[in-house]
């Protein structure tokens, strides 16, 4: 399948005489050596810890396909990522730097307030001067600093906006055959069934142009003995000659990394056993469903005595038979039959046994809930993304909302930043360089919007104006709204600050 190089006695010498620190493995026959062409073409030699895997990539993707449950929650989510909307920004850093030392120059003007000192003046025009390079619309005594600064922020905001629609568009089709929305699909089957995602970036003219998902679990990352080597991935096929990538057209994420492999955990293989066991009960099920095969029964006769020892009046006894009939009739029963009746001739009063199992169905679809529960623990899915009902559906809005944040936190959140985090650093950098930042909106509700906005106005830090401008609003006229305002109680114990009000109404 693939080219492995014997490299134990170079390993095992290697060993013996290097000094180097920060072993990554636990034991030198998890190293091998594999052989495969880069981009070049050119034959090269890495290292890669064998992949000790229970199912094969192909077996993962069938159990995801045959298995209901899984199939629900791998499609659901699938469905759900994919669905978020999404928006490419600056990075807020570089706008907060300048803010800072904006208002930092505004403190120097303020400070340096002395009429004839003449140090003081040249340090208080200088200021100015600094301050009217970015604001200047500024009035000479600053009154109108903070509207300028905000005014300022929407232009930059603006500006902002218009190159990164460039990005979204790019961002938006990643490959010929895929438009984002696929592209995250696959994305997080690959994460949630193979444990691990890998993209092969097609270079053009130098730069990262076309993303293309490769086939779940068939690429494995290079390791090396010891901490601190080059990143390297090698793809390893049926039939088919390894090939060897490097960062620069490899992207690799891991759903549930391990210190002590590469490749990290798979969510899959913790559940093989009991998966396996559903379908199989599955598939006796629906051989049963239509009625045709009949019960499974067993009929036994002894062999009359009567011959064998005389007329003992009215009694008559039932012998064991003999050994070449017990040997005939456990062939028989032995045999291997499909949909077939055993039938069994002898003498005597006939014994009838029921062999078809028949008493195991209802603890089977008891085992079936439990596996739903481990599908639902070992994926971090919540009640309501497994269908459940009965006393752990929503009873209540408030419960609904819970139930809601609890299922992006463990379930969605995790894989959005997964996605978030390789577009920001390993998408964007490549073609439009640094200071851009991919996410996926937060879904907060209208409520949950206002409560965060109330108590960031209460906390007297944030004025009317700066949250508005952060919601995407307008913001008011007036020299008020500039300003924080601290949320005073009334005497009948309610929000009184008609500004506040105002703002979030």
């Amino acid at each position: 399948m693939f080219i492995l190089a014997d490299t134990s006695q170079e390993l095992f010498n290697d060993n013996r005489n290097d000094r180097r620190r920060g072993v990554s493995i636990y034991n030198l026959s998890e190293i091998v050596g594999v052989q495969g062409r880069n981009r070049s073409g050119e034959m090269v030699q890495g290292e890669v810890q064998i992949p000790i895997f229970i199912l094969t990539p192909q077996e993962r993707e069938s159990i995801a396909r045959l298995n209901s449950y899984i199939f629900a929650v791998v499609s659901g989510r699938m469905q759900r990522i994919s669905g978020l909307e999404w928006t490419v920004t600056r990075k807020i850093k570089e706008e907060d730097r300048i803010v800072l030392s904006l208002k930092q120059l505004r403190a120097i003007w303020t400070e340096q307030d002395s009429p004839t000192d003449i140090k003081e003046i040249l340090v208080r025009f200088r200021a100015m001067k600094k301050i009217r390079e970015e604001l200047p619309d500024v009035k000479n005594d600053l009154s109108n600093f903070d509207a300028s600064l905000r005014r300022w922020r929407a232009r930059y905001k603006l500006t902002a906006t218009d190159s990164s629609q460039q990005i979204v568009d790019w961002v938006s089709s990643p490959n010929r055959e895929d438009d984002f929305e696929e592209f995250v699909k696959k994305w997080v089957a690959d994460l949630m069934i193979h444990g691990a995602g890998a993209q092969y970036r097609r270079q053009i003219s130098g730069l990262g142009e076309d993303y293309y998902m490769l086939p779940g679990g068939s690429v494995l990352p290079l390791r090396s003995r010891f901490v601190g080597g080059g990143t390297g991935y090698v793809q390893l096929m049926s039939m088919i000659e390894p090939r060897i990538y490097f960062s620069d057209e490899m992207i690799y994420d891991n759903y549930a990394p391990l210190s002590a492999r590469s490749y990290g955990m798979i969510p899959i293989e913790a559940l093989v056993n009991k998966v396996a066991e559903s379908l199989m009960f599955d598939k006796t099920a629906a051989e049963r469903a239509d009625g045709t095969v009949p019960p499974q029964k067993l009929v036994i006769f002894g062999e009359n005595s009567g011959g064998f020892l005389g007329d003992l009046g009215s009694t008559k006894l039932d012998t064991p038979l003999d050994k070449d009939e017990q040997d005939r009739i456990e062939s028989k029963l032995n045999t291997e039959r499909r949909n077939a009746v055993v039938t069994l001739s002898g003498h005597g009063t006939p014994v009838v046994e029921d062999i078809s199992k028949a008493d195991t169905f209802p603890a089977q679809s008891d085992r079936q809930d439990k596996l739903i529960r481990d599908i639902g623990l070992v994926f971090g899915a919540t009640n309501a993304e497994m269908n459940l009902d009965g006393s752990m559906e929503f009873s209540s809005e408030s419960t609904s909302k819970s139930q809601e944040r609890t299922e992006k936190a463990r379930g969605i959140y995790p894989i959005v930043r997964i996605i978030d985090k390789t577009v920001t650093s390993k998408w964007i950098p490549y073609k439009f360089g640094s200071g851009w930042l991919m996410e996926h909106k937060t879904g907060l509700t209208d409520a949950e919007r206002i409560a965060m906005e109330k108590a960031m106005m209460e906390s007297g830090t944030y004025d009317v104006n700066q949250i508005r401008d952060e919601r995407g609003d307008e913001p008011y006229n007036g020299e008020e709204y500039d300003k924080p305002q601290k949320m005073q109680p009334s005497a009948q114990g309610t929000d009184s600050n008609p500004m506040i009000t105002r703002a979030l109404g």
